[in-house]
């Protein structure tokens, strides 16, 4: 038998109830996000769908929908062939996760979908092909299939200051890049909602409907950025500014707290993340851009 103390145990325990919780809270936004886009589809058939930047939520959606087979495009190897082991993918079925990268212009050549979701896949593609946001509507445009629909999910980007306890949450995504900067990684990068309209306008996409779904930041879902801070300090170069830096986040860690124990229920109201569907101009459109109520 292996004996473990009482406040060892319950460590232990705690630890594990706050995983689980960020991760339901996660789920819990993406949840809404896809129940948007599913009601936008309404009874429109998925036909062939692509996820076109994939991760384990999207993918476990997309999964369960009523598709003539998908593909899902990720860069990391290890997490495809997790993925296809949990979902029990074989070389006989229609659907399939591949390994690599838009900006290679053969990647998928020619392959077309009827759906197309692009799931917070903009404000990732800083972290491994900078400076292509601009190219990838039109990237994804070319395997759009006639009369299909693109679904671009975003977050709109943290502002620079803010009032009230929502100030805090503005520091903490400064603190957050800075030290993903000095470890020499590159953060996210996201894109607001008006940038990914006028994109595909210019791509000669219709855009149907927007919907925004404010976000409501917990003290959880706020520390677990401070956390991405604290785990790139030993990537620092210097050791005094590794230490420096230690402190300052423990001070923030705290007014964090304190900022949210003074917000409404807890949780602090900063910011959307947004849904956005279009079609092909040659398409059948439906009338002018509709913003859905929420």
């Amino acid at each position: 038998k292996i004996k473990v103390s009482s406040e060892k145990f319950i460590n232990l325990l705690l630890a594990y109830v706050l995983s689980l919780n960020a991760a339901v809270f996660a789920f819990s936004m993406e949840d809404a996000l896809f129940k948007t886009v599913t009601s936008i589809q309404g009874t429109k058939p998925w036909g062939k769908f692509l996820d076109s930047g994939t991760g384990t939520h999207s993918l476990r959606w997309v999964n369960a929908l009523s598709t003539d087979g998908w593909t899902a495009v990720t860069a990391d190897r290890n997490f495809a062939e997790n993925m296809k082991k949990e979902l029990k993918l074989s070389e006989q079925q229609k659907s399939q996760i591949v390994i690599g990268n838009w900006a290679d212009e053969d990647f998928l050549e020619g392959q077309s979908f009827d759906t197309i979701l692009a799931d917070y896949l903009i404000g990732a593609i800083d972290g491994f092909s900078p400076y292509f946001q601009d190219e990838i509507i039109g990237r994804l445009k070319r395997h759009l299939s006639p009369n299909g629909r693109l679904y671009v999910i975003g977050m709109q980007p943290v502002p620079d200051d803010a009032e009230g306890p929502a100030k805090v949450i503005t520091e903490v995504r400064q603190l957050r890049d800075a030290c993903i900067l000095i470890a020499g990684h590159r953060p996210y990068r996201e894109f607001p909602l008006d940038w990914v309209v006028r994109q595909l306008e210019r791509n000669d996409l219709r855009v149907l409907a927007t919907k925004s779904l404010p976000i409501l930041h917990s003290e959880m879902s706020i520390l677990r950025q401070v956390d991405v801070a604290s785990r790139k300090l030993p990537l620092f170069k210097s050791r005094e500014l590794a230490k420096a830096m230690e402190i300052f986040i423990e001070d923030l860690r705290q007014r964090v707290v304190n900022a949210c124990k003074s917000a409404k229920g807890g949780k602090i109201q900063l910011g959307f993340d947004y849904v956005v569907v279009a079609e092909l101009a040659s398409g059948i459109g439906n009338g002018d851009v509709k913003e859905m109520e929420a």
